[in-house]
């Protein structure tokens, strides 16, 4: 291992309280690993033993400046007496095939320099939520815990081939010149081209009542929530509030960056060619609010859902679907405590695939380890650090006490809010495991 080591004093930053840290309380380790990637360890003087290895999201850069926690919390770790560890991982993207042996490399780089921690909790956000799942799933005996934030829980192609549905669906009913998500790429000119193709077409349908039916089929299908950021929770007899808020996290939700991915897996790995959308538009949950939007439109749901059944479909290159299985499609064979915290609403990395992953440990004779917790909130890993703290204090006291607290009354007080709540989220249409349950719709 190669590290370039730099010590340096650690001045105040974003402050979480009042509480601001003596400037040589902390000392931050700043090396690189042999991979190339570089970490960053920032090590209270009075440490209290734990070491906390923090999981960045998705990022086209590992340029940026490395995050050691999830967002302004970090003041109160540090005071706390936590070490914060994390590294920016090899390679951009989804790196999920790099940032599992550099999270790992620079655990061992951290016990070289400091000795081994009383305890170690993965923890990450979006995509490093993913990552810290297939830490404990694949290193249990390195960690003693994990946390998950806002994560894409459900795995790669679960998450990528619920995004393929909704896309698909729109494209395919609305018969318009836009590309299909397995096309997008992630940068440059003419992703915002195409992009701003999908704008219009999406706008374009919002202008007549079929179109409009026919958004809220294809984000019913995609599990859009309603609920959109600068707007206030639609009852869910409101029909109009609800299509408008599935039409406004529409396109987030189902053009998820892919070029990245099928550079990486060599071709495209998400299929629906045994998807039946009348059963997946039942099990959504929001078959009659779709009826009734039809209905109003004076077109029949079922001639859609026909066409949609005889439309020439999707299939996945087995090579690339292999490499991604394997970067990462969860197990759900979770043998140490794990915590899924997510908003109620986020239009990227859904509610859903936090709930998906529940069941995937259930269904492997593992739910005794995991638990859930919501966020009434709108938006992407939108959490105060309060409610992050909270999560953490969640984990602690499963490993003090051998139980779980996590219902909405325990997170509030120890957030010192209200925001926490029950939800359970419907079951993922396009759920896939390689654990008991398996991929949904995967052909050999």
């Amino acid at each position: 291992m190669r590290r370039t080591l730099v010590w340096m004093m650690l001045g105040v930053s974003q402050l979480v309280t009042a509480q601001v840290l003596p400037a040589d309380s902390v000392k931050v380790l700043e090396g690189v690993l042999n991979t190339g990637a570089r970490y960053r360890m920032e090590m209270p003087v009075a440490w209290n033993g734990r070491a906390l290895l923090y999981s960045r999201g998705y990022s086209s850069s590992i340029n940026d400046n490395i995050r050691v926690s999830p967002g302004l919390e970090r003041e109160q770790l540090l005071a706390q007496g936590y070490a914060l560890v994390a590294s920016n991982y090899a390679k951009p993207g989804w790196s999920l095939e790099e940032a599992v042996p550099d999270q790992l490399a620079v655990m061992s780089a951290f016990e070289a320099q400091f000795g081994k921690p009383q305890q170690v909790i993965a923890w990450g956000s979006s995509m490093g939520g993913l990552i810290s799942l297939a830490l404990l799933e694949q290193y249990p005996q390195k960690f003693d815990a994990g946390i998950a934030l806002c994560a894409s829980a459900s795995g790669t192609l679960g998450m990528m081939n619920t995004a393929l549905d909704g896309a698909w669906v729109f494209s395919t009913l609305i018969k318009t010149d836009v590309p299909l998500p397995s096309m997008l790429r992630q940068t440059g000119a003419a992703d915002q081209s195409e992009r701003a193709a999908w704008k219009r077409a999406v706008e374009d349908a919002q202008s007549t009542p079929l179109g409009r039916a026919r958004l809220a089929l294809a984000a019913s299908v995609s599990h859009i929530h309603p609920w959109s950021l600068g707007r206030t929770h639609p009852a869910s007899n409101d029909i109009t509030a609800t299509q408008l808020g599935m039409k406004e996290n529409f396109l987030a939700g189902v053009l998820l960056p892919r070029d990245d991915q099928e550079k990486r897996a060599g071709g495209n790995f998400s299929w629906n060619q045994s998807v039946r959308y009348d059963h997946a538009l039942s099990q959504s949950g929001r078959l009659a609010f779709v009826k009734q939007l039809y209905q109003q439109a004076g077109a029949s749901l079922d001639d859609d859902l026909e066409a949609l059944a005889r439309a020439p479909r999707v299939v996945a290159d087995e090579a690339a679907l292999n490499y991604m299985a394997k970067n990462y499609v969860p197990s759900g064979q979770m043998q140490k405590p794990f915590l899924l915290m997510q908003t109620v609403s986020d239009p990227m990395t859904l509610p859903e695939f936090t709930e998906d992953y529940k069941r995937t440990a259930e269904a492997a004779g593992r739910g005794a380890w995991v638990r859930t917790t919501y966020v009434d909130r709108v938006g992407h890993c939108n959490f105060t650090p309060q409610e992050v703290l909270a999560s953490l204090q969640a984990v602690q006291t499963k490993l003090s006490q051998s139980e779980w607290r996590t219902s909405p009354s325990d997170m509030n007080q120890w957030a010192g809010s209200n925001t926490f709540v029950v939800n359970t989220p419907p079951a993922l249409n396009r759920a896939c495991s390689v654990g008991p349950r398996g991929c949904d719709g995967k052909t050999k």
